[in-house]
């Protein structure tokens, strides 16, 4: 996956602060539209928790059959080969992306 990353805090609400603003200024700038050899239009969203830490790593990216001119600002994540819940809503605020995510 080619991406976006942010690092948020699970502490004070931190990702609650963070996360939401992150998303829309991706989504506003189509900043993932740029992505080269992007595999379909799906876009993903990863969350790295670190272990016995409040610290979270976020991605926003795109499956990209190489990893080939990524852009500036932009970093990979190899997701290994596994089973993964994949969800699908029109998010019109913040509550209806966690009902997707319970």
């Amino acid at each position: 996956m080619t991406a976006l990353l942010l690092h948020a805090t699970l502490v004070e609400n931190g990702e609650a602060k963070k996360i939401p603003p992150f998303f829309h200024k991706v989504m506003e700038d189509n900043t993932l539209e740029s992505v080269p050899n992007r595999v379909n239009s799906n876009q993903i969203c990863a969350i790295d928790e670190k272990e016995n830490s409040p610290e979270v790593d976020y991605y926003m990216g795109v499956e990209a059959s190489s990893y080939n001119d990524i852009p500036g600002g932009m970093t990979t994540l190899t997701i290994p080969a596994s089973n993964y819940a994949v969800i699908s809503f029109v998010k019109r605020g913040n509550a209806d992306v966690l009902q997707a995510f319970m």
